[in-house]
């Protein structure tokens, strides 16, 4: 799944203007799993959101018809950077291989996912890690030519905690100290996957099971994660 942004200025600011919040939010429904994830930034005035992943192609319908600009992602890295100053929070998006440029509309999942795009959220030091639904191949061809990027200090896992999206070799490059895990309870996360953070001693976080879960970077440094409702995250329910 490629990854939609949708930058949505104006909004009421944060209570905190000097802090960034991630809200990975719980958009997962019984039948499927989903994401959704807001980044509000701390500009001055009035603050600027982006929606990570939006849903379906009717969303460019809705962009189209409201004339917002749309930035496509389909080659190397881009740099997004919101705000001006010690305030100011950047956006890397790199692009999958060349060759999903022509992957044919009834590409199967496996051919879809390995199309992602990255996005890493950088901001006075702190940086999180956003692979979409990249599996191995695509991470592992990330590896190759953007290792710096991938390091982050916290994950969300890919592909919704499929063993396909998480796994030893990515945990190994992005070193991360925490991992957020967006699904639904039922068709994810994989057992495998959270056995696997556990016995590398990674606080996780899934949204089935907390909630809404918000990522806090102030200016001052440091970070915190907190979530809508305390709860050890539990392993998908049906296979």
């Amino acid at each position: 799944m490629h990854p939609l942004l949708l930058a949505a200025a104006l909004l009421a600011p944060p209570q905190d203007s000097a802090v960034l919040l991630v809200r990975v939010l719980d958009v997962s429904s019984a039948r499927i799993g989903g994401d959704a994830i807001l980044v509000t930034d701390s500009g001055p005035g009035r603050a600027r959101h982006v929606l990570i992943d939006a849903s379906d192609r009717a969303l460019l319908r809705d962009l189209a018809s409201r004339s917002i600009p749309v930035v496509t992602v389909d080659t190397g890295v881009r740099r997004l950077t919101l705000g001006a100053g010690p305030d100011s929070v950047t956006l890397v998006l790199f692009a999958p291989r060349q060759s999903c440029r022509s992957l044919p509309g009834a590409a199967p999942g496996d051919a879809v996912n390995n199309c992602s795009v990255g996005v890493r959220i950088e901001r006075h030091g702190f940086a999180m890690l956003l692979p979409g639904d990249a599996q191995e191949a695509e991470q592992g061809w990330w590896m190759i030519v953007h290792p710096a990027l991938l390091r982050a200090d916290v994950l969300k896992a890919g592909h919704h905690g499929s063993s396909n999206g998480t796994n030893p070799a990515l945990l190994d490059v992005v070193r991360p100290q925490a991992v957020v895990i967006s699904a639904n309870g039922r068709q994810h996360p994989f057992a495998g996957v959270l056995a696997l953070l556990a016995a590398r001693g990674i606080p996780t976080y899934c949204t089935a099971d907390a909630g809404t879960i918000t990522v806090r970077v102030p200016r001052a440094g440091g970070w915190t994660i907190s979530t809508e409702r305390a709860a050890a995250c539990h392993a998908r329910t049906m296979r």
